[in-house]
């Protein structure tokens, strides 16, 4: 007889699966069990409080994404250096793979008036989220001589808020000095960057 079984998942990670049928003999006493092999399930589409988080920052960053000039210490294959200011979290800048120090430098026509800068580390679709390196040491060029540099948690996916004091900016830069290493690449990069009042 053909039969589903359907479950929900509360948190994102690895599980392993194994179907198990009881088999009943014609008395409906156990007659023993089947097992299938074990597969490992990776679900990574729970929603989450990060993707809580990405939709209410929708709209709200100040940078003139419009205006920017985005330039990066390099690029690998298949992303772009103007993905970190789009908006959009499933596309993501990428550091070439010997790029020891990368960085994101953003310039724009018009200063703003900012005090907090969120970053977004890039991540891998149907991977766990530490599967690229994570940005773990940062330094954050403001201009003018300003630059505030942090050690960032493993926060995976999750935005990291990085606060300074209110400022006018009219360019900045990302320099990834350190990560968290990654268990499938080592490969690291930007999702987002993102400036707040």
């Amino acid at each position: 007889y053909p039969f589903a079984h359907e479950h929900s998942f509360a948190v994102n990670g690895t599980y392993q699966v194994q179907a198990v049928m009881h088999l009943l003999d014609t008395h409906r006493r156990s007659a023993g069990e089947l097992k299938s092999d074990e597969i490992a399930l990776v679900v990574d589409e729970v929603f989450t409080d990060r993707d809580e988080q990405t939709l209410l920052d929708l709209g709200k960053s100040v940078l003139p994404i419009h205006d920017a000039t985005i330039t990066t210490s390099s690029t690998s294959r298949w992303t772009l250096p103007s993905a970190v200011a789009d908006g959009l979290c499933a596309c993501q800048w990428r550091a070439a793979n010997d790029d020891p120090t990368p960085w994101v430098r953003i310039d724009f026509e018009r200063a703003v008036r900012a005090s907090s800068l969120k970053l977004a580390s890039a991540w891998q679709v149907g991977e766990a989220h530490d599967f690229l390196a994570r940005p773990k040491e940062v330094e954050i060029s403001l201009g003018k001589g300003r630059t505030v540099r942090v050690t960032l948690p493993d926060l995976g996916r999750a935005k990291h808020e990085i606060p300074f004091k209110k400022t006018s900016i009219k360019s900045f830069e990302v320099r990834i000095l350190s990560t968290w290493p990654g268990k499938g690449s080592k490969v690291v990069g930007l999702a987002e960057v993102e400036l707040y009042q």
